[in-house]
C-alpha cells in the first residue's frame, strides 16, 4: 500500500510530464505553422533577453602616469609654459592647487604643453593626470611647487658709507650688508659670501682716487637690485 508521500511524489511527476508534453506540442505546432527560422529567432531572442538581465562589469585600468618637465622652483613671471610626457594621444588635465584649470591632448610621441598658464603670487602646487580614449585614468604625475615672486630684494649696507675715504693700509676694504636670504651678491663682479640670514661680506681692492662700487643682489626668482656708491682711496 502506497504512503501519502509516495502518492504526492507520483502526482508531482505526472504534472511535470504533462507540462513537458504541452511544451513539446506547442513547439511542434509553432514549427509547423511558422517554420524553423521563426523558431530559431525566438530561441535567440530568449537567449539575448537572459544575457541582458545579467549585470555588465566594466573594468577600469590604470595607465602610466604622465611626467612634468623641470621648472625652476622660483620665478618672477606669473605666466609659464608647462610641458611633459605621457602615453601618446591621451587627454592631459592640468591641476593648480588641486583645481583642474586646463586640458590638452598629447601628440603621437606623448609630448604635451600648456602655454601661458597664469600663476598667482606666492606658492602653487602643479600636477597633471592622463585619461585615454577608453576612460582609463592615470595616477597623478610628479608635483612641482612653484613660487612666483615679483618683489626685488632689498640691499642694506653696513659698510662702507657713501663718499667714505680710505688711506694707506685700509686697502683692501670690506663691503658688508644684508639682503634677501638665498640671493647671490656681487660687488664689482666679485661674489660675496652670504649666510642663511642674508648677511653678506666681500673684500675689494681700491685704486688711487675715487672708486665706484656696484653692489648687485639677485634672488632665486631672478629679481635684481643694484646699489651704487663712491669711496676714495689715498695711498
Amino acid at each position: 500500500m502506497q504512503t501519502r508521500l509516495q502518492r504526492k511524489q507520483e502526482k508531482d511527476k505526472l504534472k511535470q510530464a504533462v507540462k513537458y508534453l504541452a511544451l513539446t506540442l506547442t513547439l511542434l505546432f509553432l514549427l509547423i505553422k511558422f517554420g524553423l527560422p521563426w523558431l530559431v529567432n525566438l530561441v535567440a531572442f530568449w537567449g539575448r533577453l537572459k544575457t541582458n538581465q545579467q549585470p555588465i562589469e566594466i573594468e577600469q585600468k590604470l595607465i602610466t602616469p604622465p611626467k612634468l618637465d623641470y621648472i625652476p622652483e622660483a620665478t618672477n613671471s606669473s605666466s609659464l609654459n608647462i610641458s611633459g610626457w605621457s602615453q601618446p594621444e591621451t587627454t592631459i588635465k592640468l591641476y593648480i592647487k588641486n583645481i583642474n584649470v586646463k586640458e590638452t591632448i598629447s601628440d603621437r610621441q606623448g609630448w604635451f604643453e600648456f602655454k601661458n598658464i597664469h600663476l598667482a603670487e606666492g606658492e602653487s602646487e602643479i600636477y597633471v593626470e592622463a585619461t585615454d580614449n577608453q576612460g582609463n585614468l592615470s595616477q597623478p604625475s610628479n608635483s612641482l611647487l612653484i613660487i612666483v615672486d615679483s618683489q626685488k630684494p632689498e640691499i642694506s649696507l653696513n659698510q662702507p658709507k657713501e663718499n667714505e675715504r680710505f688711506f694707506d693700509k685700509d686697502n683692501p676694504i670690506t663691503i658688508s650688508g644684508q639682503t634677501e636670504p638665498n640671493s647671490k651678491v656681487t660687488v664689482n663682479g666679485r661674489f660675496a659670501m652670504i649666510n642663511n640670514e642674508g648677511r653678506f661680506e666681500v673684500e675689494v681692492y681700491l685704486t688711487e682716487g675715487d672708486n665706484q662700487l656696484e653692489i648687485i643682489s639677485l634672488d632665486q626668482a631672478g629679481n635684481e637690485t643694484r646699489k651704487n656708491l663712491t669711496v676714495s682711496y689715498t695711498p
